[in-house]
């Protein structure tokens, strides 16, 4: 009887332990998903142009995108790249405003349009200088790189409203890039005598100009948000990384001082970074995308799902809750559907997932009858496919779909259900 009594406490404890153990996980992971819930993205693909030619994704607000790349064609889609429109064939960078107000520049010439890219014409304001790319300010003023001798490049400013221009005063060999703020403050990449680059900024429309950073890595990125931070991405491939070669680079001052980011990805590559009209960041890092939309203050990897393959070291660009990639295997969006980067839920009035969280298995309950083709995948938080739960045709009379959850560790997985053209994705949570 004694030790009929000890065997009945030792299995009370047991059961306790794991009541114990699956509150605390269940509670861990209702954390970490109600911190994930609103960040999840589903890429697209994207039907590339007939030339092959997308190296160059330029989104303007209204959803139209605009792709140009070595062979210097320009196209224009304004249906995620069902139908493309060939609009130029000599174009090497574009720049977009809004619908109204484009800027394509090749061969040194700057050229506009005013009506979503269909005809363009010569940029009467800067007529007789070589152009090598032009930035436009909050304000509708344009800030353009221009040749002014053999070896030498300046800023030009251009007022939108009277048509005068300013030539700045100070040189450079060259500028990657320029950003300009709402204050007219230009924020540029501008190679130094080795080619590595340095950032700097200027205060009085590119008369003089400040070093901000001289990072000692081989590339690197940056955006400014419409608080005047600035953020630097770098990346270096030489082994072994060298001090101040990598990560997430960021100041609050307006670029008179930088400090590490503070981010996840602090000792990785970082290639990428973009920001949207709403100040939210996306990097694109060694080990993943990263997103953050408190000024870079909190980073989090989010869930991406459907991962465009060799997406690294591409541009990408961000508007309006809209993440474009290129890539090696073409070109990819991801979108934002509820003010939050986060994917379509169509299906929540046909489908009901059971349990939550699942211990050996879930079942997919299809409340309404129907048939047709469907697809079940499971990603992990990095949004690597774990497994296909399902992928055929379901014909009416099933109203129920089993799958088996006993091989998959403890965490947090979502899972993507597609039926024709509607598609949902929602979090599985698995507890041993």
């Amino acid at each position: 009887m004694y030790v009929a009594k000890v065997q009945q406490v030792g299995v009370v404890v047991t059961i306790m332990m794991k009541l114990i153990k699956l509150v605390f996980v269940v509670s861990c992971l209702v954390g970490v998903y109600a911190d994930l819930h609103a960040q999840v993205f589903l890429f697209k693909p994207i039907p590339v142009p007939p030339s092959g030619d997308y190296s160059q994704p330029f989104p303007s607000p209204d959803g139209t995108l605009f792709v140009s790349g070595p062979k210097k064609k320009l196209y224009r889609t304004t249906d995620d790249g069902v139908t493309w429109d060939s609009l130029r064939s000599d174009v090497e960078s574009i720049t977009v405003q809004d619908t109204n107000r484009l800027f394509a520049i090749g061969a040194g010439i700057s050229y506009f349009s005013s009506d979503n890219g269909l005809t363009w014409v010569l940029d009467g304001d800067v007529v007789g200088s070589y152009i090598m790319g032009v930035a436009i300010a909050p304000s509708g003023n344009r800030f353009y790189c221009v040749k002014v001798d053999s070896a030498h490049f300046a800023i030009l400013r251009v007022d939108t409203n009277t048509h005068t221009s300013i030539l700045g005063k100070a040189r450079f060999i060259g500028v990657l890039e320029m950003q300009i703020a709402a204050s007219n403050v230009i924020y540029a990449h501008v190679p130094d005598q080795y080619g590595l680059g340095c950032y700097v900024k200027s205060e009085d429309l590119g008369d003089s100009y400040k070093v901000m950073l001289c990072p000692s890595g081989t590339s690197s990125c940056f955006v400014v948000d419409s608080w005047e931070n600035v953020f630097i991405g770098i990346s270096d491939f030489e082994p072994p990384p060298r001090l101040n070669s990598q990560g997430l680079r960021v100041s609050r001052d307006k670029g008179v001082s930088f400090h590490q980011g503070n981010s996840p990805f602090d000792n990785q590559h970082v290639w990428g970074l973009a920001i949207d009209n709403k100040d939210r960041l996306i990097t694109d890092a060694l080990e993943g995308f990263f997103y953050s939309s408190d000024d870079g203050t909190t980073w989090n990897s989010g869930v991406f799902l459907l991962i465009p393959p060799n997406y690294y070291k591409f541009p990408m660009k961000f508007i309006n809750g809209r993440l474009y990639v290129a890539s090696q295997s073409g070109m990819w969006i991801a979108r934002d559907t509820t003010g939050i980067l986060s994917v379509t839920h169509q299906l929540y009035s046909k489908v009901d997932a059971y349990p939550s969280p699942a211990t050996t298995k879930i079942h997919f309950r299809f409340l309404n009858t129907f048939s047709g083709n469907v697809s079940i995948r499971i990603y992990d938080l990095l949004g690597r496919l774990v497994n296909f739960a399902m992928d055929k045709t379901i014909i009416q009379d099933r109203s129920e779909i089993e799958y088996d959850v006993a091989s998959l560790p403890n965490g947090i997985y979502y899972y993507l259900l597609q039926i024709g053209e509607q598609s949902e994705t929602n979090p599985l949570i698995v507890v041993h």
